[in-house]
């Protein structure tokens, strides 16, 4: 008997045990309820701030895309020899292709500088780079060039492009109305050619040159239009830029001329560069260097 009062004890006094560990796991359980909706609560709100930082990340990109590829418009004018028409085939067809695969220049946009992507127009109004192939064969070629730059100066700087586009220029040239000096943005005038090898840093003589470029020197025209087009990071900015280094080994060899008709159904084929018989009366060895095919 006395054993089994103590059982009957023992299990009176079990039951109350089992109760205390029911009501613990119902408080165990409202717990994990709880931690799982305060856990849900975060991982909402973790989510959302990393869709919010990734979008600012994509429409970072994208600006700064914007920022690094600029459009810029050409307009080239050709004196002289067919050798210069041929020339100018190449200098179009070394600016169409700038950029043209990757629309990014990588080394542009390590270096931290905008890269360039390049167009041509018809339109000199238009253009943010007005390029001229020059002749020096005689004085004759040499005089219509000077001409042609006092003409493009004093026409930039009476109606210069607007910095908000060009057809703004556009519509202040039919009215008459000049850009204010803030407004003011200059275009880049490039001799090309001949008649820049043989005078070289005389040609910016009265700023009416800014691009100096020799016949060998055609591939670092768009590097020396970005220097030019950099906005100024000391106290002045870049105003002029020059290449006139002759080569004894480039022929353009692996570049396709671009022409400005492509259903013309002629075309000048280039098989030398230079000279070097040096006549008296020549200036082709001074101006295109030596013979190479």
């Amino acid at each position: 008997p006395n054993s089994g009062d103590m059982a009957a004890s023992d299990c009176s006094s079990a039951i109350p045990m089992a109760a205390n560990l029911g009501d613990e796991f119902d408080d165990y359980e409202a717990f994990v309820e709880q931690d799982l909706m305060v856990t849900d609560a975060m991982s909402s709100s973790t989510q959302q701030t990393v869709d919010r930082l990734g979008s600012q990340m994509i429409n970072g990109n994208k600006e700064d895309e914007d920022r690094e590829l600029q459009t810029m418009k050409f307009h080239i004018k050709t004196y002289g020899c067919q050798m210069n028409v041929n020339d100018t085939d190449i200098v179009r067809s070394i600016l169409l292709n700038h950029n043209q695969a990757t629309g990014v220049n990588v080394d542009a946009t390590d270096s931290g500088e905008s890269s360039l992507q390049f167009i041509e127009t018809t339109d000199e109004i238009q253009a943010d780079i007005l390029l001229t192939n020059t002749c020096a064969i005689r004085e004759n070629a040499e005089s219509k060039v000077w001409h042609r730059l006092r003409e493009l100066r004093s026409h930039d700087r009476n109606y210069p492009l607007s910095s908000v586009g060009d057809e703004v220029g556009r519509l202040q040239k039919q009215r008459n109305v000049q850009c204010s000096k803030e407004d003011k943005k200059k275009r880049i005038i490039g001799v090309l050619g001949c008649m820049a090898e043989r005078l070289k840093e005389d040609m910016f003589q009265d700023g009416t040159a800014d691009l100096v470029v020799g016949p060998d020197s055609y591939r670092d025209l768009p590097r020396l239009i970005s220097v030019l087009n950099a906005p100024a990071t000391g106290t002045l900015p870049t105003e002029r830029a020059v290449n006139v280094q002759l080569s004894l080994d480039e022929t353009y060899a692996s570049i396709k001329p671009i022409r400005s008709n492509p259903n013309d159904v002629s075309a000048f084929v280039s098989i030398m560069r230079g000279c070097n018989n040096m006549c008296s009366y020549c200036v082709v060895p001074f101006t295109r260097g030596r013979e190479r095919s």
